[in-house]
């Protein structure tokens, strides 16, 4: 819920806060959410084998989704839709049912073999491009993929040793370190910052190099009062993933990961389809045309 649009927005009436601070409010603020999830605001999680597994069993596992391959015999139906191939195929179809009616009076019974020729070489040029296009959509796969063996730097053990792992090995509770140029791993919420910028334009309109703040002082785990529920005290303390850190550095609490992220759960099954997208060149010369 913290990170639902309608809970996460500014409200419009002076005096009111954000949904997602009062669900803090009633975790305790950072501290508390800390303690629900079973972590040190310090030194992070635990962190060993047994703990990983059974934060992975109860919130799930991370990975940021990457595109599908489209099938080959929907790459190759593609292929078919030029306006060059449409009108060889018309032509040959139209020079076979000539060649067909023209052997009953000539007598040539090998005249619709023109006409095979030309299937035969729609049908080979199709598909050789559809294997070429096929390739290379997994060979871009490949390349999404190494998204999710970036690493990233989080606290974990009974020192808190920064360490960095694959962001697939992120789990719920994780506490990050989040720098300038980073993109966030996950959707997190901030526990402390310093002049923390991030561009969150891909989640709607007005959210380019959002200002971020900490939702309160975490010492005494927040302040009581009506002073805290004010317009002008209203921080934006919610890491989105996949969005850019433009500016400053901070730390941050990993609370949701892979299909629980916010991206994951309104995200389009469209979207997760590698398209074919035209160059500029292309793009000029259908202008021209």
């Amino acid at each position: 819920m913290f990170f639902e649009k309608k809970n996460h927005k500014k409200p419009d009436n002076q005096g009111e806060c954000r949904i997602s601070l009062n669900i803090l409010k009633e975790c305790g603020y950072n501290i508390g959410l800390c303690r629900l999830l079973n972590t040190d605001f310090n030194t992070g999680i635990i962190g060993d084998e047994h703990d990983l597994r059974r934060r992975q069993e109860c919130f799930g596992k991370h990975s940021i989704p990457i595109p599908k391959i489209q099938t080959y015999f929907t790459i190759l139906c593609q292929q078919f839709e030029d306006s060059n191939v449409i009108f060889l195929t018309w032509a040959a179809s139209l020079y076979l049912v000539f060649s067909i009616f023209g052997t009953k009076k000539s007598g040539d019974s090998q005249g619709y073999l023109e006409s095979l020729t030309i299937y035969f070489g729609l049908m080979f040029a199709a598909n050789l491009a559809a294997v070429a296009d096929w390739i290379k959509q997994r060979q871009h796969l490949s390349l999404k993929d190494e998204i999710n063996n970036q690493k990233v730097t989080v606290y974990r053990g009974a020192f808190g040793t920064a360490i960095s792992v694959p962001i697939r090995e992120l789990v719920a509770g994780d506490i990050v370190q989040i720098n300038q140029g980073d993109r966030v791993p996950a959707d997190c919420i901030i526990l402390d910052e310093i002049n923390l910028e991030v561009d969150e334009s891909m989640y709607g309109k007005n959210r380019e190099k959002v200002r971020k703040e900490e939702s309160q002082q975490h010492a005494d785990g927040g302040e009581e009062g009506n002073d805290f529920d004010n317009h002008k005290q209203n921080p934006d303390f919610l890491l989105f993933s996949d969005s850019k850190v433009m500016r400053g550095e901070g730390r941050a609490i990993v609370c949701s990961v892979g299909d629980a992220t916010l991206i994951s759960r309104h995200r389009k099954k469209e979207d997760l389809v590698i398209k074919e997208q035209e160059t500029l060149l292309e793009q000029k010369l259908e202008k021209v045309a």
